[in-house]
């Protein structure tokens, strides 16, 4: 029997995926369109808070925080950075960071040839080798986790950083360099802290630091554990932004202390600068997965040029591109919805609709705010310029968008990062304005094609959804073609989305491969038009790299368009697109067609389906079923054929095992379950209810002049007859239901018409059927 396995042409896939967790279906950051990719810009320390669905941003694989997500080596450079100022500014900041942080004594051999400890010991730095000798010290304290797993020593370790605190304490008092001071003052905070002292923090803090004349990243520091000994309430809440905004390698940290319920009104009445006003808004906005403008704008307002300003409206750019493009480009609802609307994966036209009005309401708002910005004044105008550029193309103002692309390559050599990305969405504007009948690549600039065919799978699949939706069929499949052609088990980078009608002809309803797209979504005017273009010669060089891919493979289009044509019962057509299949993909090992073809589709019984029986022996490609099926129906339409009957019944068992429940079900599906798997394809009532193959075996009935013969067709009627009855009243109990039940219910007789015919008008080999299954064998009998 063969496997009842849910079944994808997987080889027929150039980016096939494996999920060994079970069914897999997209969500999230897999279903997120967004055309701006915060990688082109310098993120100045607010990678990780980019714009996710998932905790924290991430690329091309499972967020888990790493030393560049977490500012580690930028904060050793900005400590590093204040040591040199210590020293004249002359030993190396490599130097500087290897002395700093690594466990050996300033003074020991291990540290002979580091210019930064030559430097402290050559000009008597004294205070500073003792401070940064005793900072090593501590170094292994500065944890929550005991290295003891049994705990046995953990009052020893309670006493030595008790012992390291005073020592500390004493120190910040006595030491006549007050940036030292202020660092001994840390460590003791520290100390505290990871000694579980909360309560002794805010005095020692107090005793040494100004909440509000924190100039340095000692300050913030100090200020973090402050920040955590407080309860929550707007004070904590103050810290942790400022400390967010001036401390890059505590902004993790700080986003995970910060309290999102306490009232931003609250927090800032504690700034008394608009600089600290500013941070509370940045973390505030951060924290934000609703629409931030009221931050943007009063970090603006506060401190223009905030590091942090693009990099949050840059957020914003992509919380509108998933709002609105997601939606509009995949089909899928937003990965994440956080402005309180109901919207779902199967919404309603009406609320669809309603929540892309008000997407694109907020996008409007959040382009008027940038057209009110001075560039002149802010940290990165080009950041902030391109932000408009895909603010403007969420919102279809694509004649707009063209403009501030243009504003901004003036500005950009074109080796710039963004200039390619620039260029791709210069592209999708010029296929956004044209109009529906005309919309092709021929209307666009050669070089942005290759552009876009060299780009990642997110800005081609907007070009084809775009051509798509416009009517360019042709063209959009053969950039389907061009997409998600890396072989990954998980890659940030694929694109998945569903059909406008919502198929569901895989195992789910969503695509990431065109081939099972075109089958989905394309009818055959779309295809022969396709396959059509592909066999034209190609008058540019763009033209032949755009249709390279999909060209490779013009024999799987072929079957797809015969498979398309058998669906509709439109024989010579299909035979037609068959025979055009080069051979090899039949007899293909990295195709299913060997595997899923190899039973004979002329034959079954009444309890044959997916089994292999004695007649497999023969067997036939796609294009010789359908020949073949073609040769019988002609036999049977003869009058005069002596055997018709026989023939009508060879083609009703083919058309049978053509459907969900026989052994060639290949012939018009890509994809088998043993649930019925509605698709929306044009032959699913014929494909549930096998109601081609109970006409003809109908027909084989109405032509045969033996009983035997015509009490099998009958039966076999009645097995297509319960499979329409299970379709149709949604069961699968009518699916068991057969002739062989030892009373009329058990065997579905009173409700399948055609058993119920037998039982009553044949009861002599109704008896002979139910007490000897086999004996359906001698009802072959045509004489």
């Amino acid at each position: 029997m063969k496997p009842l396995i849910a079944f994808i042409f997987i080889l027929l896939s150039s980016s096939s995926k494996l999920w060994a967790c079970g069914p897999f279906y997209p969500y999230g950051d897999d279903i997120r369109f967004h055309l701006m990719s915060p990688e082109l810009f310098d993120n100045e320390g607010f990678k990780i808070f980019n714009y996710s669905a998932f905790n924290f941003y991430h690329k091309e694989r499972w967020w888990r925080p790493e030393p560049e997500d977490l500012n580690i080596e930028l904060g050793k450079e900005m400590n590093a950075a204040l040591w040199r100022a210590m020293c004249n500014n002359e030993p190396d900041l490599d130097q500087i960071i290897e002395g700093v942080y690594s466990n050996d004594l300033i003074g020991s051999p291990a540290l002979e040839k580091n210019s930064f400890a030559n430097y402290l010991i050559k000009h008597n730095k004294n205070e500073l080798i003792d401070y940064l000798n005793f900072a090593k010290k501590c170094n292994s304290l500065n944890t929550l986790q005991n290295s003891d797993p049994w705990e046995k020593h953990d009052n020893h370790t309670h006493g030595m950083r008790q012992n390291l605190i005073k020592e500390a304490s004493q120190q910040a008092a006595k030491c006549s360099n007050n940036d030292i001071a202020r660092r001994y003052a840390f460590l003791a905070l520290r100390l505290l802290y990871y000694n579980n002292n909360l309560e002794s923090i805010p005095a020692l803090y107090l005793q040494f630091f100004d909440l509000h004349k924190a100039s340095n990243l000692i300050d913030y520091y100090a200020m973090y554990f402050y920040a955590c000994a407080l309860k929550v309430g707007p004070e904590k809440n103050f810290c942790l932004s400022q400390v967010f905004s001036f401390s890059p390698d505590k902004r993790f940290a700080c986003f995970q202390h910060y309290h999102r319920h306490v009232a931003i009104d609250q927090t800032l009445k504690l700034a008394q600068t608009a600089k600290e006003k500013a941070a509370v808004w940045l973390l505030n906005g951060f924290e934000n997965l609703s629409p931030a403008l009221q931050n943007l704008q009063n970090i603006y307002k506060n401190e223009p040029n905030n590091k942090g300003l693009g990099i949050l409206l840059m957020r914003e750019v992509n919380k509108m591109e998933d709002w609105i493009l997601t939606p509009y480009f995949t089909e899928f609802p937003p990965a994440i919805n956080a402005s309180g609307d109901d919207y779902n994966i199967d919404a309603s036209e009406g609320k669809r609709n309603a929540f892309l009005a008000d997407k694109i309401k907020l996008a409007n708002e959040l382009i008027d705010f940038v057209e009110q910005i001075d560039y002149t004044k802010v940290h990165n105008p080009d950041l902030i310029m391109t932000c408009k550029a895909y603010l403007l193309f969420a919102t279809n103002k694509y004649n707009e968008s063209l403009q501030a692309i243009e504003n901004i390559l003036e500005r950009q050599s074109p080796d710039s990062p963004i200039h390619d990305s620039l260029n791709i969405l210069k592209l999708l504007c010029e296929l956004g304005r044209q109009g529906n009948s005309a919309c092709t690549l021929q209307n666009t600039d050669e070089t942005l094609v290759m552009n876009l065919l060299q780009s990642g799978n997110q800005p081609k699949f907007a070009a084809a959804r775009l051509l798509e939706y416009k009517g360019n069929t042709t063209e959009a499949a053969a950039i389907y073609a061009h997409m998600n052609t890396k072989r990954k088990y998980y890659n940030n980078n694929t694109v998945y989305w569903r059909t406008l009608d919502h198929h569901h002809t895989l195992y789910s309803d969503f695509y990431y491969n065109y081939f099972f797209y075109l089958d989905a979504a394309y009818n055959i005017a779309e295809m022969e038009k396709l396959i059509n273009r592909l066999n034209q010669k190609d008058d540019k060089s763009w033209e032949t790299q755009l249709y390279a891919p999909i060209r490779a493979y013009q024999s799987r289009l072929y079957d797809l368009l015969g498979t398309k044509y058998l669906r509709m019962n439109q024989l010579t057509e299909a035979l037609a697109a068959y025979n055009k299949v080069n051979d090899s993909l039949w007899q293909s090992d990295n195709f299913p067609y060997k595997k899923y073809l190899d039973s004979n589709p002329f034959f079954t019984t009444l309890v044959s389906e997916h089994e292999h029986t004695t007649a497999d022996t023969v067997t036939y490609n796609k294009a010789e079923i359908v020949k073949k099926l073609l040769e019988y129906i002609a036999m049977g339409n003869n009058p005069h054929h002596k055997n018709r009957a026989y023939y009508y019944y060879l083609a009703g068992n083919c058309y049978f095992n053509m459907t969900q429940y026989g052994n060639s079900w290949l012939m018009k599906r890509y994809f088998w379950t043993r649930n019925e798997n509605r698709t929306k394809l044009p032959d699913d009532d014929d494909y549930f209810k096998a109601l081609k193959a109970k006409e003809f075996y109908l027909k084989a009935y109405d032509a045969s002049t033996s009983e035997k013969f015509k009490v099998l067709c009958t039966l076999m009627a009645g097995k297509c007859e319960k499979y329409r009855l299970a379709a149709e009243n949604n069961s699968r109990q009518y699916r068991y239901y057969s002739l062989f039940g030892e009373d009329e219910e058990s065997s579905g007789l009173m409700e399948n018409i055609y058993y119920e015919s037998v039982y009553k008008n044949y009861p002599d080999y109704y008896k002979e059927l139910v007490s000897y299954c086999v004996a359906v064998e001698n009802y072959y009998d045509l004489n």
